[in-house]
This record gives C-alpha cells, structure tokens and sequence, in this order.
C-alpha cells in the first residue's frame, strides 16, 4: 500500500512538474533571448546618437565603440561600409534598417541588431551591431538547469511528504486489518486507535461498535442455549423418573405413567415454543393478567412437589393488579424459582404476592437453609458453592428482561422475591 501511495503521488507531482516546466522552460528561453536582444539593442541605438549626423560629408575619421564581445560598424546611406570590420556592402538587415526600421536577427552563431542614423526624418545611414550568441545560450541553459533541479527537488519533496502520508495511512489501516482478524477468531474485545482520518474514524467507531453487537448477540446465544438446556432438563428428569420408577415399581395399569409422561412430552414441547417466543420477541412487553399465570404455576408443580414429598400452596389474593411484563419470561422465572426450592430447599413452599402503589412482589418461601452472599444455597454444616446452579442467574436475567427485579432474602429460610411494575393505565383506570 505505501510503495502504492508513494507511486500515485510521484506520478502525480512528476506529471503536474513536466506541464508546469516545459512551457516555464520556453517562456524563460524566449525571455532570455529578449533581453539579450533588448541589450544588444540599447547599446546599438546609444552608440548611434553619438554618430554625427553628416558623418558621410565629413573628414573626421569615426570612432565606434571597441572590444569586448559586441562589434560595431556603420553604414552610409549607400549601403557602404564606412567604418569598423564587417561586411564592405550592406546585408540584409542594413537594408532594412536603411528603411528607417531597426532590423534584429540571428546570423549564423551571431546576434544582429542594425539600427538607422536618422538627420531631419532622413535616414544618412545604419550602425550595424552583433555579439556572439554563446553567451545567451549558455545563460539560458543555465535557467532551464536551474528549473529542471527545482522541478527534481519538488518531485524529492513530495516523494518524501508522500512516504510520511503513505505511514499515516497505513498505520490506522493495519491496525484496522488486525482488528477484523481479531474480530474473525472470535475475540471482540478488539480495539482500533483513533484516526484524524474522518473515514477511517469512522470505520473505526463502525467496527468496534459491530464487535459490541457480536459479542451481544453471541452472548446472547450462549445464555439462550444454556438458558434453554435448564429449562428442558427438568421435563426430561420428570420423564426419566416416570419411566425409571414403572421399570422398578410397575402399576397393574401402566396407562397411569403413560399418561404422566406424555403430559410431560406436552410440558417439554410447550418449553421449547416459550423458549422460541423469548428468543424472537425478548422485548415485547405487555400488560399481564398473574391470576392464571399463577394458577398454571400451582397445577404444573403440585404433583412434582407431593412426588418430593414436599407441598406447595399460593396464597389467594383478592383482586391482582395487573403487571407490565413478558408473560413467557415470568412463567419461566417462577418455574426456575420453585425448581429450586424443591431441589435445594426443604419443607412446605409458599408463595405469597404483595403489591404496593408501584409494584406487585411474588415471594417463593420454603424452609431449607436459604440462600448466603451471591445467591449460593447454603446449609447448616456446609457451604457448597454454585449449588443453585444457572437457576437463580437465569432468573435474575429473564426478570431484568422485562423492567423487573429479583431479590434474595438472607436466611435463615429460603425467601425469593420477584416484583414487576404495575400497569399504571390499568390502576388509572
């Protein structure tokens, strides 16, 4: 990527330089070659204001201006050499100076300029100048090295400024490679550097924020599965003790344990569209009528309880404010709660509900050991750590689901509460 960027950018400046330069290079030479000519000229026209004007009809011997590289010689009106070295007939520019018209031009490796004597608008003759033309192109030459080695350093410079850019680039986006490798191995605690790029910023801020979302929604598939392996473990041990116990112990009618297990087949199939449901519709929450909620809770776990030899009582309210909730959700949580009381509790459960203004509470008593810190089952002897198992986190997770709270009472006695709203437009009513 860099040698990519460093590429385009020399090409770039390489190609902006060469249309830039070579019409600079023209423009220089031609203003070279003009100013030469603008001195050859001056010193042309002042020699020739010292010519006397009747230099023809005059004796006087002329005195030209001598040395140096530029020569000079002067023309009579004849188009005759009348003084320095040159030519002894006019040449074409003297013929056209003679026009009253100053002639310039190049002849052979010579600068000419040929400039009229002019007395009373009459031309009397032509000062005729030239100078080598080495010079002048050792001059522009000299212009057009010196643009051509800017023009280099230009290119050096930019070259250089485009390898630190190409850096800058390259940096936030290897660093945003490696992040999406990260991302692809399952790892989403990834973090990418900000950039004072605003589109690579942004793709950052992009990229982390999708790796919070796959994080939450793998996580939310492994709590699901898992959520879901307890919740179908209980029908499955209510079937396997069914059948185990008519193997060791048969009825003379073996329609009763058939009976028993397709209600648990029933139970088990329920549990898993209710698991479906939570799954596709976590967030939809509604007003609940808990009386028959309630009533399926006592009908589900009765029998299990008497199986335990435990018993299991509600306690029967008069009128139940209805609840904002997840009907799905408070079934399974109050399933989870008994489920525990019964294979970690000990004695007669009870459940109770109290409501206040704001609130009704479902409490699920029973008269085991309870619970210590953290919610960890607990008995008089001994603390066995996760003896709860995922009951009382799945729980706690399926009420804060649906704007609830779960509370764990300390012991002695085991005491589990779960409260939900109340339908404010329900009491309004």
């Amino acid at each position: 990527m860099r040698i990519r960027i460093v590429s385009a950018i020399f090409a770039v400046t390489a190609v902006a330089l060469v249309l830039f330069a070579v019409p600079l290079a023209i423009a220089v030479g031609r203003l070279t070659d003009g100013q030469a000519t603008l001195r050859l000229q001056s010193k042309a026209m002042l020699a020739a204001r010292n010519i006397p004007s009747q230099f023809a009809t005059r004796s006087d011997p002329i005195e030209l201006p001598a040395g140096g590289e530029v020569h000079y010689r002067l023309y009579d009106a004849a188009g005759l050499l009348v003084a320095g070295v040159g030519q002894p007939t006019a040449d074409s520019f003297t013929r056209t100076a003679l026009l009253n018209r100053i002639a310039v031009g190049e002849l052979g490796e010579r600068l000419v300029v040929a400039v009229p004597v002019v007395e009373n608008e009459t031309v009397t003759g032509v000062l005729e100048v030239d100078q080598s033309t080495a010079g002048i192109d050792s001059g522009r030459q000299k212009a057009i090295l010196l643009i051509a080695m800017l023009g280099l350093g230009v290119i050096a410079i930019a070259t250089g400024l485009g390898w630190l850019i190409a850096n800058k680039l390259a940096h936030p986006i290897q660093a945003l490679r490696h992040a999406t490798e990260q991302l692809g191995t399952g790892d989403f605690a990834v973090t990418v550097p900000s950039s004072r790029i605003p589109e690579l910023a942004a793709t950052s801020v992009a990229l982390a924020s999708t790796a919070q979302r796959l994080e939450a929604l793998i996580s939310g598939e492994r709590a699901f599965s898992a959520d879901a392996s307890h919740q179908l473990r209980t029908p499955l041990t209510s079937i396997r003790t069914t059948l185990e116990t008519e193997l060791d112990h048969p009825r003379e009618d073996p329609a009763a344990a058939i009976r028993e297990t397709l209600g648990d087949i029933d139970r088990l199939e329920r549990t898993i569209a209710e698991l479906l449901e939570i799954a596709r519709s976590p967030n939809r929450l509604s007003s609940i009528d808990l009386e028959p909620i309630l009533a399926i809770l006592e009908s589900n776990w009765n029998r299990r309880a008497s199986a335990a030899r435990r018993s299991l009582h509600v306690d029967r309210v008069l009128q139940i404010p209805r609840v904002i909730g997840h009907p799905t959700m408070l079934q399974h949580a109050l399933d989870v709660l008994v489920d525990n009381a019964l294979k970690h509790g000990g004695g007669a459960i009870r459940i109770a509900i109290t409501a206040d203004d704001l609130s009704v509470t479902i409490t699920i008593h029973d008269e085991g050991p309870g619970f210590g810190p953290g919610g960890v089952a607990t008995t008089s002897d001994v603390v066995r750590p996760d003896t709860a198992g995922r009951g009382l986190p799945l729980a706690r997770r399926l009420m804060s689901a649906q704007n609830g709270r779960l509370t764990v009472s300390p012991p002695p006695g085991g005491h589990v509460s779960v409260s939900l709203g109340l339908d404010q437009r329900n009491v309004n009513g």
